[in-house]
Protein backbone atom coordinates (compact mmCIF):
# COMPACT_ATOMS: atom_id res chain seq x y z
CA UNK A 1 0.00 0.00 0.00
CA UNK A 2 1.34 3.32 -1.25
CA UNK A 3 0.06 5.44 1.64
CA UNK A 4 2.37 3.45 4.05
CA UNK A 5 5.42 4.66 2.84
CA UNK A 6 4.40 8.16 4.12
CA UNK A 7 3.65 6.91 7.85
CA UNK A 8 6.45 8.20 10.31
CA UNK A 9 6.77 6.30 13.39
CA UNK A 10 8.81 7.19 15.98
CA UNK A 11 9.97 4.95 18.90
CA UNK A 12 10.78 5.94 22.42
CA UNK A 13 12.33 2.04 23.28
CA UNK A 14 9.07 1.87 25.71
CA UNK A 15 9.48 4.25 28.07
CA UNK A 16 6.06 4.98 27.89
CA UNK A 17 2.94 2.50 27.22
CA UNK A 18 2.72 4.66 24.10
CA UNK A 19 5.93 3.67 22.66
CA UNK A 20 5.29 4.63 19.82
CA UNK A 21 3.92 8.11 18.04
CA UNK A 22 2.36 7.51 14.44
CA UNK A 23 1.91 10.46 11.95
CA UNK A 24 -0.46 9.57 9.10
CA UNK A 25 -0.73 10.38 5.17
CA UNK A 26 -3.88 12.62 5.93
CA UNK A 27 -1.80 14.48 8.87
CA UNK A 28 -3.20 11.95 11.97
CA UNK A 29 -0.98 11.23 14.75
CA UNK A 30 -1.65 8.66 16.90
CA UNK A 31 -0.13 7.20 19.97
CA UNK A 32 0.64 3.04 19.78
CA UNK A 33 1.63 0.72 22.00
CA UNK A 34 3.85 -2.57 21.20
CA UNK A 35 0.23 -4.07 20.55
CA UNK A 36 -0.86 -1.48 18.22
CA UNK A 37 -3.86 -3.57 17.63
CA UNK A 38 -4.82 -3.12 21.73
CA UNK A 39 -4.11 0.47 22.76
CA UNK A 40 -4.04 2.90 19.46
CA UNK A 41 -5.38 6.11 20.19
CA UNK A 42 -5.72 9.21 18.15
CA UNK A 43 -3.92 12.32 19.90
CA UNK A 44 -4.04 14.98 17.17
CA UNK A 45 -2.97 16.15 14.09
CA UNK A 46 0.40 17.12 12.53
CA UNK A 47 -0.59 20.99 13.58
CA UNK A 48 -0.88 20.00 16.81
CA UNK A 49 1.94 16.95 17.51
CA UNK A 50 5.36 17.88 16.63
CA UNK A 51 7.62 15.61 15.14
CA UNK A 52 11.05 15.20 16.61
CA UNK A 53 13.56 13.51 19.08
CA UNK A 54 11.76 14.52 22.10
CA UNK A 55 9.25 11.55 20.54
CA UNK A 56 11.89 8.77 20.32
CA UNK A 57 13.81 7.62 17.29
CA UNK A 58 12.78 7.93 14.23
CA UNK A 59 12.19 4.66 12.66
CA UNK A 60 13.09 3.76 8.90
CA UNK A 61 10.66 1.12 8.79
CA UNK A 62 7.24 0.44 9.90
CA UNK A 63 7.05 -2.41 12.70
CA UNK A 64 4.34 -5.02 11.29
CA UNK A 65 2.02 -4.36 14.35
CA UNK A 66 2.29 -0.59 13.72
CA UNK A 67 1.40 -1.09 10.28
CA UNK A 68 -1.48 -3.52 10.59
CA UNK A 69 -2.96 -0.65 13.10
CA UNK A 70 -2.70 2.15 10.48
CA UNK A 71 -4.23 -0.14 7.79
CA UNK A 72 -7.30 -0.89 9.39
CA UNK A 73 -7.20 3.19 10.23
CA UNK A 74 -7.32 4.62 6.89
CA UNK A 75 -10.16 1.62 6.16
CA UNK A 76 -12.58 3.05 8.59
Amino acid sequence: MELLNKVIVYDNKGKTLDRYTVFTPDGSVFAMSENALGFNLYIGDNTEVQKGRHLGKKLSNVPDGIRQAVINRINQ
